[in-house]
């Protein structure tokens, strides 16, 4: 009977040929893991990739208040992040959909209760 070898190249071998534009280290899976930066090519050969840790700590990057809610993180460009600190996907989420006025008459209405 004929086995065919075992593939053994796998995404995490491809990452460790990757390496964080920051601090040139390589993906590891666990404890320091490469993500791709939004707004450059996100393949594996052209984007930009950085860990979270070294993305946290440099001014050039930046991340979206409302992406980050969902569990996956997304590291942006710092210039493609607003003052209130949203994506263009989500970019006026943190402004209130009603006139200011109504919130200031339910606020009191909620005090004199």
């Amino acid at each position: 009977m004929n086995y065919r070898p075992l593939q053994t190249a796998s995404l995490s071998d491809q990452q460790n040929a990757l390496h964080c534009v920051i601090c040139g280290l390589s993906h590891d899976d666990f404890y320091n893991p490469l993500v791709c930066v939004r707004g450059s090519l996100e393949t594996m050969e052209d984007g930009e990739f950085v860990h979270l840790a070294c993305a946290r700590r440099s001014p050039d990057y930046g991340f979206c208040r409302y992406c980050d809610l969902g569990g996956r993180v997304k590291v942006f460009y710092a210039e493609d992040i607003n003052d209130e600190g949203e994506c263009s996907d989500h970019e006026g989420e943190s402004v209130p959909d009603y006139p200011e006025a109504d919130r200031d008459s339910f606020i009191e209405i909620m005090q004199d209760r």
